[in-house]
């Protein structure tokens, strides 16, 4: 690619305004009404390759200005302003120096990712942000380097970042632009954080010939971009990504308070990859701002290697055709992806095989949301929003910080239906494969098979926490919990909650349906959703002892603890009468469980809803339990062993509870009656 050897011309924002050093005169510091005045720069015309623009920044309704002192006050706008002068009213600032914020104290801490333009050079989106610090007067101000200057302080404010881009004839379109650098040098916001890009994303916008001006506000922090820093400047068309890089020859800096414009000629532009930027490497993963680019995601993962990928907006996928990512033996096409905090809506999948966005998840995705999403398959396979297997084999994969809103429905005659996912490998019960997330909706299984979970169906060596299910689940299977279905082998569910309704044909739990295996723990859970089923429901845990309806004899080693159980009912769908004796007992916290797991300090709502098909069985007080000190149960059957736990008292809260349990507070938040995961 051709490198352009480039000096960056800056154009002044704000008009220099005059002022004196007269004697200031302050308002009465009483914490009475004051009026303040305050000046907007003056307009400044901006030119380049022709075309005029002028940039005006205006008092609007509702502005509002922050003056912090040994008070902070803020102040509100008053009517009969013009677009540069302005009063504002508010109560008296005490100090001798202030520092004013304009539009408010959110300044501080502007993002300025996701700006949008709408047409060619367009100027509504863009935002003039200021602060005056450490000047010796409120009371009449402009926003401006003398007047802060003659006051003692300083001025920070925004600034502009000007693209004159002349493209391609047959260019008569573009969806975004940017401008990338191999470092981070540019500031994401008004805070500290860098970013190596500034992307803008771009709506209804035709060129005809005419040359693209875009504008981005850009931070009040000025970025000094070192001298041979090859800065790439991208243009996406929607068909495809054209790209020139240039050099500075000398340091440059992306000044506040000012445009910072950029010109290019039509002649040097090269067609780039698929994506907005990138390449497809940790370093620089490739950035997908359209639906276009994310179709591509699925010719690109290598075998035998990582991809990364990067989204840089939202993405909208109603009506999109989609074909799960990675479906072919030996699963082994790696992919990092991360979302960057932005959602894709309208996602729906209806495939036959592992219908999911990712299918065989073999690698890691984060913080990602998925609004509206809808799985619908009649195929024998795992299902979930997320993927189908959230590893397989050698293959692992981690979920972190995903949220989901939508439905799962399978109809197919198959193990394993979850929110997120089907069925997952992780690489172990102590390390985190589902983290921080959550499903928000409904889960349908026709199929008749077991591990429906609001989470994961069927999860295999992996730990799940920090995450949450609220919805409904209906399957006519087995083993259905708000978490996760069954195990496959040790896992481990910690710090999780569940609200909702949940229904199955058998063995149910508010967090998990079955443990089935060695060694697996439910620690610091709490469920607030109803459960019903015909044997085997708990509040936590359904069954608990291998599978087996040996209780008394088995010895899983399973470990139950610090659990809650607030159901809002836990109600078997069989009359309640002697008939149904020999079909398995339920419990508030464990439906049916081996005397001898580690059940420990896990407690009920005291006036819980509880019935159940074993005559009389009515929720009791139990000790802890432990292999050397089982569980005593009052009824001893083949059929009959619940664990009910401890009944809180009866003003108690989930909150409460917890804390009386140590539940850590820094996962959770405690300040209302139920907790809330930070």
């Amino acid at each position: 690619m051709n490198k352009s050897i480039y000096i960056i011309a800056l154009s002044l924002l704000a008009t220099v305004f005059s002022c004196n050093k007269a004697e200031v005169v302050r308002p009465e510091e009483t914490g009475d009404l004051v009026t303040i005045s305050a000046i907007l720069p003056e307009d400044i015309d901006v030119k380049g390759a022709g075309i005029k623009s002028t940039l005006s920044w205006t008092w609007s309704d509702y502005d509002e200005i922050v003056v912090i002192g040994e008070t902070t006050e803020v102040f509100k706008i008053k009517d009969g302003f013009t677009p540069k002068k302005a009063e504002f009213v508010g109560k008296a600032v005490t100090g001798k120096t202030f520092t004013i914020l304009y539009p408010g104290e959110s300044a501080k801490t502007t993002d300025w990712t996701g700006q949008v333009q709408k047409g060619n050079d367009n100027l509504d989106h863009l935002r003039y942000e200021a602060a005056l610090e450490g000047v010796d007067d409120y009371t009449t101000f402009s926003f401006s380097n003398d007047w802060a200057e003659a006051h003692g302080g300083n001025i920070k404010q925004t600034g502009v970042l000007k693209l004159v881009l002349s493209l391609p004839a047959e260019v008569t379109s573009a969806i975004a632009a940017s401008v990338s650098a191999e470092e981070p040098v540019f500031f994401s916001g008004n805070g500290e954080e860098l970013t190596d890009q500034i992307t803008l994303q771009m709506q209804d916008l035709t060129l005809d010939g005419d040359q693209l001006i875009a504008w981005a506000t850009t931070s009040w922090n000025e970025a000094a971009i070192p001298a041979g820093t090859i800065l790439t400047i991208s243009v996406n068309t929607g068909a495809k990504v054209l790209s020139q890089e240039i050099v500075f020859a000398k340091e440059t800096v992306l000044k506040s308070g000012m445009v910072n414009s950029i010109t290019l000629g039509a002649k040097d532009w090269e067609e780039g990859s698929h994506y907005a930027s990138g390449k497809g490497t940790a370093e620089k993963p490739w950035v997908i701002e359209t639906v276009e680019q994310l179709l591509f995601v699925r010719e690109d993962l290598l075998a035998g290697a990582t991809r990364y990928f990067k989204l840089g907006a939202d993405i909208d996928m109603k009506d999109v055709e989609w074909v799960p990512l990675n479906l072919d033996s030996p699963y082994d096409k790696g992919i990092d992806f991360d979302g960057n905090g932005h959602t894709i809506s309208n996602f729906s999948n209806k495939a036959e095989k592992y219908p999911s966005f990712f299918g065989v998840l073999y690698g890691y995705v984060h913080d990602l949301y998925f609004a509206d999403a809808n799985i619908e398959t009649s195929g024998k396979t795992a299902a979930g929003v997320v993927a189908g297997y959230c590893g397989t084999g050698d293959y692992t994969g981690k979920i972190k910080n995903v949220h989901v809103t939508g439905s799962v429905t399978s109809n197919g005659a198959y193990a394993g239906t979850g929110g997120l996912a089907g069925k997952g490998k992780g690489v172990s019960a102590t390390e985190p494969a589902i983290e921080g997330c959550s499903f928000e909706g409904t889960i349908t299984h026709n199929g008749g098979k077991n591990g429906v979970g609001g989470l994961i169906g069927i999860p295999d060596n992996m730990k799940i926490s920090r995450s949450y299910f609220s919805g409904t689940i209906t399957t006519n299977g087995n083993y259905v919990g708000g978490i996760a279905g069954y195990d496959a082998s040790q896992i481990e569910i910690s710090d999780c909650w569940v609200d909702g309704e949940l229904s199955d044909r058998q063995r149910i739990g508010g967090i998990i349906g079955g443990i089935i295996k060695n060694g697996t723990a439910v620690r610091n859970c709490f469920c607030k959703a109803s459960v019903s089923s015909t044997i085997a429901l708990g509040g936590i845990v359904g069954h608990a002892s291998l599978d087996k309806w040996s209780a008394d004899t088995s010895e899983p080693e399973n470990v139950i603890e610090g659990c809650i159980a607030w159901n809002k009912f836990i109600k078997t769908t069989l009359e309640i009468s002697d008939e149904y004796k020999e079909n398995g007992s339920s419990g508030v916290i464990v439906g049916y469980t081996s005397v001898k797991n580690y059940l420990k300090d896990c407690y009920r709502k005291a006036d819980i809803d509880f019935q159940e098909v074993w005559t009389g069985n009515v929720p009791y007080d139990q000790e802890n339990a432990s292999p050397e000190a089982p569980l005593t149960e009052t009824k001893p059957q083949k059929y009959n062993f619940p664990y009910h736990g401890k009944a809180a008292a009866a003003e108690a809260t989930i909150s409460s509870v917890a804390q009386s349990l140590g539940w850590s507070s820094e996962i959770w938040d405690f300040s209302t009656e139920t907790p809330k995961l930070k």
